[in-house]
């Protein structure tokens, strides 16, 4: 007598030749995996499904401030830094001339690699312009704003992403912050495509490119977090408060 299989009437003997021909649902895991008969190439790389991507194809540095040591730090006119756990303020003061910059050199300790690599740069920050939006706010990974670098700067309330290449900086408007004072909270991601664009990210949000101008392999840094503030023109303070940043550039 047949039997109701998957909602319709099947012999037991072909229900029993449909189990041999398949494997059984245990192995299929394992066959999906790599060198498996079935093998998912989830990666996109070269090969039936590549050899998966490990942590040690990255170099991966990120730090929430629970401490100033390792940075170093240069103010000028009536800029401060202080610490703040788990966060850094940088600060103008009220004079014109005020500025605050502090930055993570490694250039003693580990010969950094070069642009030749993919990279992304990540950062939660906090911009505060009293009174107006006159001021400059820049944060960045490289050893000058002019000179193999991405990052960001705020100029006059508008957000921009940033990257250079031996030679003035190219911008890109992302957003603006205000028209006149303002108190902003941020989370900005620049992600580095070496040889092809460099990608920025506003609170996950994709808001503009560049593919011009960009560092290249022949540029090698060893400095790779920068934040500075200027208090450009008029009596009145900018702070930016940074509460963490992460940067990961691919190695191989």
């Amino acid at each position: 007598m047949p039997n109701s299989f998957l909602g319709f009437p099947v012999p037991r003997a072909k229900i029993a030749d449909m189990i041999a021909a398949a494997a059984p649902p245990s192995l299929h895991h394992a066959q999906h995996e790599n060198g498996g008969s079935d093998e998912i190439d989830a990666t996109g790389l070269a090969g039936a499904g590549g050899s998966g991507i490990g942590i040690k194809d990255f170099f991966i540095f990120t730090s929430s401030f629970e401490s100033l040591d390792g940075y170093l730090q240069n103010t000028a006119g009536t800029g401060t830094i202080t610490l703040d756990h788990p966060c850094v303020i940088l600060d103008t003061g009220l004079l014109a001339t005020g500025e605050a910059r502090l930055y993570k050199d490694m250039q003693a300790y580990f010969p950094f690699p070069n642009w030749g690599k993919d990279a992304v740069f990540s950062l939660y920050a906090t911009f505060d312009s009293n009174t107006s939006n006159n001021g400059r706010f820049r944060i960045f990974c490289g050893d000058s704003v002019d000179f193999g670098q991405i990052g960001f700067e705020v100029e006059a309330g508008v957000l921009y992403g940033m990257c250079a290449k031996s030679s003035a900086h190219a911008t890109v408007a992302l957003q603006t912050l205000g028209a006149g004072s303002y108190y902003e909270f941020r989370f900005l991601q620049a992600v580095f495509t070496a040889g092809s664009k460099v990608e920025f990210y506003v609170d996950g949000v994709l808001k503009g490119e560049i593919t011009t101008n960009l560092p290249t392999v022949t540029e090698i840094f060893t400095t790779f977090f920068s934040a500075e503030v200027n208090n450009l023109s008029f009596a009145q303070s900018k702070i930016l408060y940074l509460t963490s940043y992460n940067f990961v550039m691919k190695l191989f």
